[in-house]
């Protein structure tokens, strides 16, 4: 399965602030926990997945994604 890396955003006055990184199928609308991704969310390559820090990824996600 080829995936990437989609950003979740939370609220902030100063704009668009990534508060976690899901791992998602390419074309699909949802990380590998189930959470609703938006298709146009920041993306980075999956390969990045194990330099985040562990605040900054999805813990579920990256379960799925180490169990593929």
């Amino acid at each position: 399965m080829e995936c990437e890396l989609r950003g979740e955003y939370k609220p902030d006055p100063h704009g668009r602030v990534i508060h976690m990184w899901h791992v998602v199928a390419f074309g699909a609308d949802q990380g590998l926990c189930g959470h609703g991704i938006s298709s146009n969310a920041d993306a980075l390559p999956v390969s990045d997945l194990d330099e985040l820090t562990s605040e900054e990824r999805c813990r579920p996600c990256w379960q799925a994604f180490h169990a593929l």
